[in-house]
């Protein structure tokens, strides 16, 4: 199997996590970010957040360090 067809189905499932707009253990729709109904700004402003959330996916990856919009899949 070559890499681009790696998919998180083969990740360990104690290694899998979400980014959302808030962590939490459940995945109700009002913790998903929301592109609906965006115009351009507000499409931007969301890239923008996801950005700025970066480091929390980095401390994930490297350390499973849970931050405020990572949600740990639970086993």
């Amino acid at each position: 199997m070559q890499e681009e067809e790696l998919t998180v189905a083969h990740a360990p499932f104690d290694t899998r996590a979400r980014l959302q707009v808030r962590g939490s253990s459940n995945s109700t729709r009002e913790l998903w970010f929301r592109f609906d109904d965006l115009d351009a700004e507000g499409c931007e402003k969301l890239v923008e957040l996801v950005i700025s959330l970066f480091p929390q996916i980095n401390a994930w990856l490297r350390e499973k360090r849970v931050g405020p919009n990572i949600s740990a899949i639970q086993c």
